[in-house]
C-alpha cells in the first residue's frame, strides 16, 4: 500500500525570501553598518508585537510616511530593545554581547529603503520553476505575501527637501519589475489588501478559497518557520527555503509535483557557486585557527610537544549535543569553570557562520609542586574560539591557555560533526554525534639541566590528566544534555520538553479533559498558543502552569517576571 502524497492542485509561494531576496538580509547588513549586535533590530520587529510599526503597514493600517517616523521610533528605544535582545540570546542559549546600545537613533525611512531594495532581485532558479509549473497547467500558482502598499503621493513633511513620489519608488525598489513578479502568478493575494497578514490563520484560509483547493491540496514554500507552522496546523505541506539557496526547496518540490522544474545546467552552476561558498568557508576557518594557534611566542621549547588524542560517538543528535556543549559552562556538571565573558560575538550572514570569542576562568587541580614551579596560582584563565555552522552542522573549538602560556602552552582542538556511524542510526532514530579532540602539550621557556626534566615531567602529567578527564568530561556533557532537555510525562500521558510551548491546566476545571488541545494565552501585547500535557494542582480556576519555553515566549524572555496576570481560553 503507498504512502506517498497525492500530487497537489495549488502551489503557493511566499514572496520576500522565496521568489526574491529577503528583507532580513537588509535588516542585517543596517545592523552592520551601523555596528549593532546580528538580529538586534529583527528581535525587536518581531516584539513590536501586530501592533508595531511594521505590522500596522502591512495591513494598510498607516501610509509609509507615518511608518518611517513610527518605524524610527520604535527601533530607536534601546533600553526595551536590549532587555527583549537578552531573552532572545537566552532563549537560544546564547551569550549577549558584554555590551548593548545605551542610545540610538534609527532612521525609519533609511532601514526600510535598505530592506525593500533587498527584496526585490528576482531568483531565477524559483522564477524557472514557477513558470514551468504554470506552463504545466497542472496547478493553480499564487503567491501570499506580507507587503504595503505603496505610496502614491509625494510626503506632505514641511521639511525643505523632500523626494519626489518617483525617487521616493526607486528607494523603495519599487521602480521596476513589480508588475513582472505579479504575471508570474494566477492570484497574488497581499496583506495590504486584506488587512491580515502571515501567520494569522485567517490570511491562509483566504488564500485556500481563492485557490479552490482543501488545506491537503496545497504545497507553501516560505522562509520563515513561523508562517509554515501556521500553514502545517491547518494541514497545508511546507516547504522551507534557505537564505543560501532556494535549490535544496526546488529539489523537494520537484518531488512533491513530480516534475522537473529546473535544468541541469541551472542546477549545477548553482551546485558550483555553493562550493565557491563552502570554500571560502572553510579557507575563513583555517585563517582564524591557524592565527589563533600561534598567537603566544614560545621563546624556548622542548624537542617534540606532549599529544593527546581522543573520539568517541555522543548518543545525541548534532543539534542536541551542540546545545548541550554551549550551554557548558558554567554549570553543576563543571564546577571548576567558575566565570566566563565573552569577548566577541559575530555572525557572517553570507557563510552562515557565528564565531564567538570567550575567555573562561577556572580553577585548575594541577599538583601544588607544578603551580609553585611555574609561579602560578590556582586561578586560571582560557582563551576559547568557537566556530558554529548550523547549515551544516559543525561546531568547531579552539582553546589556549593564557595564564602561565610563558611555560606551559595547551592547545586543544575539538569538534562536534555528525555521526558517520554505520549502526548510529539503527539504534539513535534521530543520529549521534562524534566528538573530537586532539590536544598538545608543550612546556616553553624552562631549558638546560634540571629544568630539561621538569618541563618533561610538567608535560607527562599534562598529558596524563587529560586522559584521566576525558571520561569524565563525557559525563559532563551526557549530564548536560540531559539537564538541557530533561524529558517528563504530564498526567496527560504525553512525553514533553520543558522547552516545549506546553501548559497545564488547573485540576480544578477538570484539565485532563483538554488533553492534547491548544491553548491561546495573552499577555499585554503578546499571544502564544501552548498544548495541554498535564494538570496543575495548585492553581486557581484562573491560573496556568506554563513551561519555561512557552513562558519565555510569552514575555519575550524575560524568566523573572514570576506571577503574572494573563488572559487564556481554549482554541475552539
Amino acid at each position: 500500500m503507498s504512502t506517498s502524497k497525492p500530487i497537489p492542485k495549488a502551489c503557493i509561494f511566499d514572496i520576500g525570501g522565496v521568489v526574491v531576496g529577503s528583507p532580513l538580509v537588509g535588516i542585517n547588513k543596517y545592523e552592520k553598518q551601523h555596528g549593532l549586535p546580528f538580529n538586534y533590530l529583527n528581535v525587536a520587529i518581531t516584539q513590536t508585537g501586530k501592533e508595531g510599526a511594521f505590522q500596522r503597514l502591512e495591513r494598510s493600517e498607516i501610509d509609509m510616511y507615518t511608518f518611517y517616523r513610527q518605524f524610527g521610533e520604535e527601533l530607536s528605544k534601546t533600553e526595551l530593545m536590549n532587555e527583549w535582545y537578552k531573552g532572545f540570546c537566552k532563549m537560544r542559549g546564547m551569550q549577549p554581547p558584554t555590551s548593548l546600545p545605551s542610545s540610538l537613533k534609527v532612521d525609519g525611512r533609511e532601514l526600510f529603503g535598505i530592506m525593500m531594495r533587498e527584496s526585490t532581485r528576482i531568483d531565477p532558479l524559483v522564477a524557472e520553476a514557477i513558470k514551468r509549473l504554470k506552463a504545466s497547467k497542472k496547478f493553480t500558482i499564487a503567491a501570499l505575501t506580507n507587503n504595503f502598499s505603496p505610496p502614491t503621493t509625494t510626503s506632505s513633511s514641511s521639511h525643505e527637501k523632500v523626494p519626489s513620489l518617483e525617487e521616493e519608488l526607486k528607494h523603495l525598489g519599487l521602480d521596476k519589475d513589480t508588475a513582472l513578479i505579479k504575471s508570474f502568478f494566477d492570484h497574488y493575494i497581499e496583506s495590504a489588501v486584506t488587512g491580515m497578514r502571515k501567520p494569522e490563520l485567517g490570511f491562509y484560509k483566504h488564500a485556500l478559497e481563492i485557490v479552490q483547493a482543501k488545506p491537503e491540496e496545497v504545497v507553501f514554500l516560505d522562509d520563515i518557520g513561523i508562517n509554515l507552522k501556521a500553514a502545517q496546523s491547518l494541514g497545508i505541506q511546507t516547504i522551507r527555503v534557505t537564505p543560501k539557496s532556494s535549490l535544496p526547496a526546488i529539489r523537494e518540490l520537484e518531488k512533491v509535483v513530480q516534475m522537473s522544474l529546473i535544468s541541469e545546467e541551472d542546477a549545477k552552476k548553482e551546485e558550483q557557486r555553493l562550493a565557491k561558498l563552502q570554500q571560502k568557508k572553510d579557507s575563513k576557518l583555517y585563517l582564524l585557527f591557524r592565527s589563533f594557534t600561534f598567537i603566544v611566542a614560545t621563546p624556548y621549547t622542548t624537542a617534540m610537544p606532549k599529544s593527546f588524542d581522543n573520539q568517541y560517538d555522543l548518543p545525541y543528535p548534532w543539534a542536541r549535543s551542540a546545545l548541550a556543549v554551549w550551554h557548558k559552562y558554567p554549570n553543576p556538571f563543571a564546577t571548576h569553570v567558575v566565570s566566563m565573558d565573552v569577548i566577541e560575538q559575530s555572525y557572517d550572514p553570507e557563510t552562515d557562520l557565528l564565531r564567538v570569542e570567550r575567555v573562561l576562568g577556572v580553577q585548575q587541580g594541577a599538583p601544588g609542586w607544578a603551580v609553585k614551579l611555574l609561579g602560578g596560582t590556582k586561578d586560571t584563565y582560557v582563551r576559547e574560539v568557537t566556530m558554529i555552522d548550523p547549515s551544516n552542522q559543525s561546531f568547531e573549538m579552539t582553546s589556549t591557555n593564557l595564564s602561565l602560556s610563558r611555560y606551559l602552552l595547551v592547545k586543544e582542538y575539538i569538534t562536534y560533526l555528525p555521526s558517520k556511524a554505520i549502526g548510529a542510526s539503527l539504534h539513535q532514530p534521530a543520529g549521534m554525534t562524534t566528538f573530537t579532540q586532539k590536544a598538545l602539550i608543550e612546556c616553553t621557556g624552562l631549558s638546560g639541566g634540571m629544568l630539561d626534566k621538569a618541563a618533561k615531567k610538567v608535560e607527562e602529567m599534562s598529558q596524563r590528566r587529560f586522559g584521566e578527564n576525558a571520561d569524565k568530561g563525557k559525563e559532563d556533557h551526557a549530564g548536560t544534555a540531559t539537564w538541557f532537555r530533561q524529558d517528563s510525562e504530564g498526567s496527560c500521558g504525553h512525553w514533553s520538553k520543558d522547552h516545549d510551548m506546553i501548559v497545564a491546566l488547573p485540576t480544578s476545571i477538570n484539565g485532563d479533559k483538554y488533553c492534547g488541545q491548544t491553548v491561546v494565552v495573552k499577555y499585554k501585547n503578546k499571544t502564544i498558543r501552548a498544548k495541554v500535557v498535564d494538570t496543575c494542582p495548585p492553581c486557581d480556576s484562573r491560573h496556568l502552569d506554563l513551561s519555561t519555553g512557552a513562558f519565555a515566549a510569552l514575555t519575550g524572555g524575560n524568566l523573572d517576571l514570576g506571577l503574572v496576570d494573563v488572559q487564556w481560553h481554549i482554541q475552539g
